[in-house]
Parts: structure tokens; sequence; C-alpha cells
């Protein structure tokens, strides 16, 4: 009580593609979790709900170029379903948290995954953010 909702920071680590990518278990409502976790997310503009978890790649032993891919599309169907089921797409994008692995090749690896990372979410659906717009190309962006 009292707390201003916009001074607050942080994340919740909801990952709907948990269960399945550890435990191999369907988790076919898993679109309905994420729009109740995004909804009840709102109320906290500046906390990111929705997790895609790419360091558990890693931890199997991908590689990181293995890794991106797997959390670019995973960001992806995070988009492409929670649009569908009524967001707009600067609500998910804004509401989504990438984490990645850290492997030996760290510092090599580094400036790839934040650009990658920075741009990913924002690429086909033409969300706006700190003033940038992003092209239908990857790492491509415009003022």
């Amino acid at each position: 009580k009292g707390v201003d909702a916009e001074k607050c920071y942080g994340s919740v680590n909801y990952d709907a593609f948990k269960k399945p990518l550890v435990k191999g278990k369907e988790n076919s409502e898993w679109v309905e979790g994420a729009a109740a976790v995004l909804k009840a997310g709102q109320a906290l503009p500046n906390y990111r709900v929705l997790a895609v978890n790419a360091f558990l790649f890693n931890n199997a032993g991908a590689y990181i170029s293995q890794e991106l891919g797997y959390a670019l599309a995973w960001g992806n169907e995070l988009m492409a379903k929670l649009t569908e089921a009524g967001f707009t797409a600067d609500e998910v994008a804004k509401k989504i948290k990438f984490n990645f692995g850290i492997s030996s090749n760290y510092f090599m690896e580094a400036g790839l995954r934040m650009r990658l990372q920075d741009g990913c979410s924002r690429t086909d659906f033409r969300v706006e953010h700190d003033g940038l717009r992003c092209s239908r190309k990857l790492a491509s962006f415009s003022n």
C-alpha cells in the first residue's frame, strides 16, 4: 500500500515452456496461462513477467547460435500467440525478458547476444520502443 507502481522495476519468471522443455510434459493451455500473467502484470508497468529462459538450452550443451535461434523462435511464439489472444505487440514486447546462459566464450558472444536481445522481440511486429523503429531485418534500426 502506498507504493508508486511506476517506480517499481523487476521481473517475474513465468516460463510457459519450461515444463515441456525440461520434463517433457505437454502444456497445451500455455497461452491462457501466459495471457493471465500478462494481464496481471499490467498493474506493474515496469515489470517483465514473461520469461524466455534460453539458458536451458545452454545448460543442455547448445552452442550460442542454437541458444539464440531457439530464444528468437520462443519469443516469436509468445508474440504471435499473445497478439492473437488480443494483446498488442507493444504490450507483449515490453513484458518479455530474455535470460541467456554464459559459456566460456562470454566476451565474444556478449555483443551479438545484446544486439539480438534488444531487437528480437520487436522485429516483425513493428513495435516502437525508445524512439527506435525496427525494420523487417533483425538488427536494422532507424530513428
